[in-house]
């Protein structure tokens, strides 16, 4: 039986999926794993034709996304082993390209509020809640104004427990569940930041100049032509610097990071952006939290000290 038959066994056991997710599974299988080790018989898969396989995606493609790639691998190989197609998995110690994490170094008040300035007026609300509440960007299209409860003294509390995630199509989209369970949380916003949302009405917060749904390709058009102005100014010659940062992404670690200046812990910080634990945010954002030592320093010196006089020494 060939690599490509158990492969395709595989993805269809992915039931429990969601359906962006299969879209990149069947995407990664389609155009890297089966042209690759597609034909190869299943019996025949060794340690030396993964390794192989693995260092030439590695010439073309990023660290994690081999990382990612191999993991699937190991899945369908996981799966002969279960159905006794082959007596052990050739996935054993395959070295693994490594995976240098970059810090996130997050825009300054200045950009964000330049961004906000250079959007179109109709997308400037979503822009400023991104900033003050560090939703990601599924979860500011998705939102609706059910989801919204406001309180007397005019700050609001936002209910966050589903997305807008792309359908059969980019140009679709349907509500679908949040990226974990820990996602779904309350996150509450000031009277600034709730008037500049405006008037209650029905449906979505946000919407295109035809009152749809914005589509993740639209919130990328969206960023981009608020965002390239500010953060890829034009050299002198016309031309435009390459890089630009990653989109509505830029917006939630700019939140963190206001979050971590004024003091807020780990554990707040988690709880807030929805990850699982404080860990994870510390994964992220640990380098923003300033070093500790001198006040540990400063806690303990002076608070037990050498006496003013001598001590009697006995006999």
């Amino acid at each position: 039986m060939p690599f490509r038959d158990v492969a395709e066994r595989w993805y269809e056991a992915q039931a429990h999926q969601r359906a962006t997710t299969l879209r990149l599974i069947r995407g990664r299988l389609d155009g890297t794993i089966l042209p690759t080790l597609g034909d190869v018989p299943i019996g025949r898969l060794d340690r030396a034709t993964v390794q192989a396989a693995v260092s030439a995606w590695s010439q073309a493609t990023a660290p994690s996304t081999v990382r990612v790639t191999y993991v699937y691998v190991a899945g369908i190989c996981a799966l002969a082993v279960e159905d006794r197609l082959i007596a052990r998995t050739p996935c054993r110690r395959v070295n693994l390209p490594p995976v240098e994490r970059e810090l996130v170094v997050p825009l300054s008040v200045d950009q964000v509020q330049g961004i906000v300035e250079a959007a179109a007026e109709r997308y400037r609300p979503m822009i400023v809640l991104a900033a003050a509440s560090g939703l990601r960007s599924g979860e500011l299209r998705g939102l609706t104004w059910d989801r919204i409860a406001d309180n007397d003294d005019g700050t609001a509390v936002l209910l966050v427990d589903r997305q807008l995630t792309r359908a059969s199509s980019a140009s679709k989209t349907a509500f679908g569940p949040l990226k974990t369970r820990y996602s779904v949380r309350s996150v509450s916003i000031g009277k600034s930041t709730r008037a500049a949302l405006g008037e209650r009405r029905g449906g979505l917060v946000f919407t295109t100049t035809r009152d749809g749904a914005i589509t993740h390709k639209v919130a990328w058009r969206i960023w981009r032509a608020a965002a390239d102005g500010v953060l890829r100014p034009e050299r002198a010659d016309g031309t435009v610097p390459e890089g630009d940062g990653d989109g509505w992404h830029e917006l939630r670690h700019f939140h963190a990071s206001l979050l971590i200046a004024g003091g807020a812990s780990p554990v707040a910080v988690a709880h807030r952006l929805g990850h699982k634990d404080a860990n994870e945010t510390l994964r992220t954002y640990g380098h923003l939290w300033a070093d500790d030592e001198e006040r540990m320093r400063d806690a303990s010196d002076g608070l037990v000290v050498l006496p003013a006089e001598p001590a009697t020494v006995g006999p």
